[in-house]
């Protein structure tokens, strides 16, 4: 029962997950673009290297994307009063704004496929909401991912 839990739980994550992603990209963003962005709304002003903890990615790579981010506008750099070496790194105006509208998108997006469902299939997914944060870590976070 377990492996075929996980199968289906896989699927059903997967599909979500990827029309999320599109909803992200179509103001032209890559999905971790998105993340990172959310991520310093939420969460900022930040540290590249927190960053890269916090989303799992390699430092080249968020150089990347913060320095994609910073060219579009959508992110500042400021100074670390820790570290002289290091900045931190917060959401632009532009950027807090298109974070606030892709999430925004992607709950509307959500409460319509949510509307197809019926009472008692709300009624399971509001029940299992706990068990999904748990499987998703956010209790690890004290929060909202994306």
């Amino acid at each position: 029962m377990s492996s075929e839990l996980a199968g289906e739980l896989r699927a059903a994550v997967l599909g979500l997950a990827r029309e999320l992603r599109i909803l992200g990209a179509e103001d032209g963003l890559t999905p971790t673009q998105t993340s990172v962005l959310g991520l310093l709304e939420r969460k900022g002003p930040l540290r590249a290297s927190e960053i890269a903890v916090r989303e799992a990615l390699n430092p080249t790579l968020v150089s990347r994307v913060l320095g994609g981010l910073e060219a579009s506008g959508y992110l500042l750099r400021g100074p670390d009063a820790d570290d002289a070496r290091a900045s931190r790194i917060e959401v632009s105006a532009s950027g807090r704004a298109l974070a606030v509208a892709v999430r925004a998108r992607r709950t509307r997006w959500l409460e319509a496929r949510l509307d197809t469902l019926n009472a008692g299939q709300v009624e399971r997914l509001l029940g299992a909401l706990p068990a999904l944060r748990a499987l998703a870590g956010q209790e690890r976070d004290g929060g909202e991912r994306r």
